[in-house]
């Protein structure tokens, strides 16, 4: 990846000097999918709002559906929901025009995914029937859309159609493609077994369990290939289903509204609209409950800003000792070098 990012790094030099735009922006896609692949949001996204503005150059008022749907992707990651979700309404129109159903099936199953973190389960399932009528064949995103269509309905009571649909689909994936194109799948897979011990299925324990299971598998599959898909998979399920639920019924005691980007702890609310820092560093907490390396978090924080190791272990260091300044100094963690939150945390959207 890294001498392919500097061919085109290259080859983006080139681009400019020679004005040749449509070749630019099929250089900066490629730049940020590689970004993407990587988890790093902040180049990513300069190079999809370069790309974005040199189309309209062109007169494309919509600009190209995968731009639009990739930068979309990476708002909602960042935690700008309606951001996130103008950008893939617009990639669906954009494709509509360019006759792109891959892309399209795609968005609107990522705009289904956040209607479902919103509580608005009829808007989702009006994205997913649209999405289906545009897969025939078994591939990811195919297999993507029907697992979050029987999670949802699994969630609304519908636990038997669920359980059934999501069997279908997991002998499918199993024949057909590798676990590192799947591993959104662990997470809706929980979601049904989850849903069948909430509505009084037999076994509720191991019903439980065994979606711990899938979440840890899944955590550790994302963690090995950070596809960003699959991120926000995992981002939406902690939003939705706090993992305390997977063994109890404990509150989130520290919840981040990603619309008005308020943290609310211990009864108060901090805005942390003029604190990108400190939302970014309980972001990354909340992201992974179980823990993260402080590298990672670093990444999450200040997303590919170049500094050296040593000041940004400092710099990591003075947000951690302003956030437990600003909530509770045994709030944050360090276990067995992982930072980790000491309580139940998710995320909540202001619209429902």
């Amino acid at each position: 990846q890294e001498l392919a990012l500097e061919h085109l790094l290259r080859s983006v030099e080139i681009a400019r000097h020679l004005g040749a735009s449509a070749a630019l922006v099929s250089f900066l896609m490629n730049i940020a999918l590689l970004h993407l692949n990587r988890s790093e949001a902040l180049p990513a996204r300069r190079c999809l709002r370069e790309a974005l503005e040199i189309e309209s150059t062109f007169g494309d008022e919509l600009g190209h559906p995968w731009i639009n749907y990739a930068l979309g992707i990476v708002e909602v990651l960042d935690g700008n929901d309606t951001q996130g979700a103008a950008l893939l309404a617009r990639a669906v129109r954009a494709t509509r025009a360019a006759g792109e159903t891959r892309i399209r099936a795609s968005a609107l199953c990522g705009l289904a995914e956040l209607a479902r973190s919103q509580n608005r389960p009829e808007s989702a399932h009006e994205y997913l029937e649209e999405a289906l009528g545009l897969v025939q064949s078994v591939t990811p995103v195919a297999l993507r859309i029907r697992a979050v269509r029987a999670s949802l309905l699994a969630e609304q009571g519908r636990v038997s159609e669920g359980r059934v649909l999501m069997d279908g689909i997991l002998r499918a994936a199993d024949q057909d493609w590798p676990l590192r194109d799947l591993s959104f799948l662990p997470l809706e897979e929980a979601r049904v077994l989850l849903a069948c011990a909430h509505f009084g299925e037999a076994d509720r324990s191991a019903l439980k369990a065994r979606a711990a299971e899938l979440v840890a598998h899944a955590t550790e599959m994302i963690a090995q290939w950070p596809e960003s898909v699959s991120k926000l998979s995992l981002r939406q399920f902690h939003a939705r289903r706090p993992l305390a639920q997977l063994t109890g019924t404990e509150e989130a005691k520290l919840v981040l509204h990603t619309d008005s980007r308020t943290i609310d702890w211990n009864g108060e609310s901090l805005d942390c609209r003029r604190r990108p820092v400190l939302w970014r560093l309980f972001f990354g907490l909340c992201e992974r409950p179980e823990g993260v390396q402080a590298a990672e978090l670093i990444e999450c924080i200040w997303q590919g800003e170049q500094m050296s190791p040593a000041s940004a272990r400092n710099r990591l260091h003075v947000a951690i000792s302003s956030a437990r300044k600003l909530t509770a100094p045994a709030l944050i963690e360090l276990v067995d070098g992982l930072y980790r939150l000491s309580v139940v945390a998710g995320w909540a959207s202001d619209k429902g």
